[in-house]
């Protein structure tokens, strides 16, 4: 994509501050925000629409301001018990299991898969949300990356060319998640400040050989467990007369419901 021109230096001051906050607030029952689409149907915020200009001309632009666009990353608990092992055990352990996102230009990014959307490869799987309030998981705290230089247009083709390589049926627990995701995002944002660590903890411990072995089987089941729940959801359920008799596809197609 011709980053290398956009490198920037890091630099330890990032202008920005980092903050926490922990435990349950309003954020959970707040609704995503509404969304508009691309012309290839992806989803994206009024600030993302892609803007007039080639895209190879609005990759290499940097943004003309001093500051450029600050980038976070917000960190989730999958759920009320996670976060309590996260909290005492697993954080410290560094197997800590997360959900993350990348806030730029005013929406957070996110990947994730769908279970009955295997044999799609058409369906995007990057989301976007408010900052620090996704609607299926607990915020926990948020990092701040530095400040990007790309600007905007040079950011909106960032999101939509990795909208082309990253469908929703490519969801790996391991090797291809909304933490993997956002990883490759930053870098591709060129921001000043390393990824945390942390944030990686349990999936970088799946990535053991041994460990991945078993996690890419079970992970295989799933699918193929999702999918067969999904094809027995699809199919029409069997209608019957009073006498408990298969009513004739025919005589429904009909109206009719005749006994044999």
């Amino acid at each position: 994509l011709g980053f290398e021109a956009l490198m920037l230096e890091a630099s330890s001051d990032t202008g920005c501050q980092v903050s926490r906050q922990v435990g349950g607030d309003s954020r959970d029952s707040l609704q995503v925000q509404a969304v508009v689409e691309s012309p290839r149907g992806f989803a994206l915020s009024s600030q993302h629409v892609a803007r007039a200009g080639s895209a190879a001309d609005a990759a290499l632009q940097h943004d003309e301001t001093e500051e450029g666009h600050e980038v976070w990353l917000h960190v989730y608990d999958l759920g009320p018990v996670t976060g309590k092992l996260n909290e005492f055990i697993l954080k410290g352990a560094n197997l800590g299991a997360f959900h993350c996102g990348v806030e730029v230009l005013g929406d957070e990014w996110s990947f994730q898969g769908f279970h009955d959307a295997w044999d799609d490869d058409t369906l995007p799987g990057i989301f976007n949300n408010h900052p620090a309030m996704h609607p299926d998981f607990i915020y926990r705290e948020s990092v701040c990356l530095g400040r990007t230089r790309l600007s905007e247009e040079a950011i909106d083709f960032v999101l939509d060319s990795m909208t082309e390589s990253w469908p929703a049926n490519s969801y790996h627990v391991v090797s291809r998640n909304c933490v993997t995701f956002a990883e490759e995002f930053t870098k591709a944002l060129q921001v000043p400040e390393p990824f945390p660590g942390w944030v990686r903890g349990a999936i970088d411990a799946g990535k053991q050989p041994t460990l991945f072995a078993i996690a890419d089987y079970g992970w295989s089941w799933f699918k193929w467990y999702c999918q067969k729940q999904a094809e027995s959801e699809a199919e029409p359920v069997e209608q019957k007369d009073p006498w408990g008799r298969p009513i004739p596809k025919e005589h429904l197609q009909k109206g009719e419901a005749k006994p044999a």
